[in-house]
């Protein structure tokens, strides 16, 4: 796979699993939400969409120049692999989070497999 095939794929992956989860999200969800208990600092819910498309567009952005920096160096492989399983992983929090509302599994599970990944996965070919 070339470059700029990298480069689009990165982008659509990335923005695809912030789709996927965001078809979880409806107005019953966003009354759930806001009826939890949230620190002060949490943001608004507008706030919230802008952060979340930013940050979708940093991880395409960190995809495209790992993968097309030097693709044949050895370490590429695994931190490609690993990053498609970690965004995975992050669409499916969004889906037990809101679509669920299945919040211990979002937040006990999800992190340690995450540490289960960059322990045994990160960086192998």
């Amino acid at each position: 796979m070339g470059g700029p095939l990298r480069v689009v794929t990165a982008f659509i992956a990335s923005y695809g699993a912030g789709y996927f989860g965001y078809l979880f999200i409806n107005p019953a969800v966003l009354a759930w939400y806001e009826a939890l208990t949230k620190p002060a600092f949490a943001p608004t819910q507008s706030l919230y969409t802008v952060v979340w498309i930013i940050i979708y567009g940093a991880m395409a952005t960190a995809l495209a120049i790992v993968w097309t920096k030097d693709p044949r160096a050895p370490h590429t492989e695994g931190w490609v692999r690993f990053f498609f399983v970690q965004l995975l992983f992050n669409a499916c929090f969004l889906m037990f989070f809101f679509g669920m509302h299945a919040v211990i599994i979002a937040f006990r599970a999800f992190p340690r497999i995450h540490g289960a990944l960059a322990r045994g996965e990160c960086g192998r070919n």
